[in-house]
C-alpha cells in the first residue's frame, strides 16, 4: 500500500510574501550579533536593550507601552524620544539626584537633539515610520504565545529578573550586566533557544506565520 501526503504550492503572491519575511528574518538576527550602531531616521543610534526598554517603559514611552496618540505631532514626540534614549541619552548613576542646571542642560541637550532629527526629516509621518519598523525589527523573535508568557510573565518579580534567571537556569553564562545590555534581537534569540533548551518550548516566525495562515485559510475553504 502506498500512502501519499498532500502538498501545498503556494501561489506567487504568498511566495513574494516569505522570501520578504525570510530576507528580513536574517538580516535582523545576524545583525544583532554584529555590534555597533544602526542608522535610524537618519540619527546613529544603539540598537535597543533590555535597560533602555526599561527607561522608555518608565518615561510612558507610547511606542513601547499602550498609547493611543492624539495626533502626529505627539507621535512624532514619542518616536523622537525613543531615538533620544538610544543615542545621547546619558542614565544618572548612583543616589545623587541631578543638580537643577544638570536638569537644564540635559533638557537644552534633548531639545536641540529634537531639532536636529525633525530637520533631517521633514516627512513626519515617514519619521514615525521608520521608528516604528526598527523597533518591530528589535522585537522580531520577542517572547510570544501562552506557553512563553507562562515562563516569564510571573507577578511577583520584574520582567528583567525573570529573563535573567531563565538564562542562569539554562546555563546561559552571561552577567546582569551584558543580559540588560544585550541588543534585543540578540537578547530574544538566546531566550528561544533557552525556553527549547528547558521547556521544549517552540516558537514561530513571521514566515512560519505566513505559512500557516495560508494553509488554514486552505483547510477553511476545505471544509466550507
Amino acid at each position: 500500500m502506498v500512502t501519499t501526503l498532500d502538498t501545498v504550492q503556494y501561489p506567487q503572491e504568498i511566495r513574494d510574501k516569505l522570501r520578504v519575511a525570510i530576507t528580513r528574518e536574517k538580516r535582523v538576527r545576524e545583525g544583532a550579533f554584529l555590534g555597533g550602531q544602526q542608522v535610524v531616521a537618519g540619527v546613529e543610534v544603539n540598537q535597543l536593550s533590555l535597560r533602555v526598554l526599561l527607561l522608555l517603559e518608565a518615561a510612558g514611552n507610547g511606542m513601547v507601552v499602550p498609547c493611543a496618540f492624539d495626533d502626529n505631532t505627539e507621535a512624532v514626540a514619542h518616536a523622537t524620544q525613543v531615538l533620544w534614549f538610544c543615542s545621547e541619552f546619558v542614565a544618572p548613576t548612583g543616589a545623587v539626584l541631578p543638580s537643577f542646571w544638570q536638569r537644564v542642560l540635559g533638557n537644552i541637550k534633548q531639545q536641540r537633539f529634537i531639532e536636529r532629527v525633525l530637520k533631517l526629516n521633514p516627512d513626519r509621518v515617514a519619521l514615525f515610520r521608520e521608528v516604528e519598523d526598527w523597533l518591530a525589527d528589535a522585537f522580531l523573535d520577542a517572547p510570544g504565545g501562552k506557553a512563553n508568557a507562562a515562563v516569564v510573565r510571573r507577578p511577583d518579580v520584574a520582567y528583567a529578573a525573570a529573563v535573567i534567571d531563565l538564562f542562569a537556569e539554562a546555563g546561559l553564562g552571561y552577567t546582569h550586566a551584558e543580559i540588560m545590555d544585550m541588543p534585543l534581537a540578540q537578547l530574544w534569540q538566546h531566550w528561544k533557544l533557552a525556553t527549547q533548551r528547558l521547556h521544549g518550548v517552540g516558537s514561530g516566525s513571521p514566515s512560519d506565520i505566513i505559512e500557516t495562515d495560508y494553509i488554514q485559510t486552505l483547510n477553511e475553504k476545505k471544509t466550507a
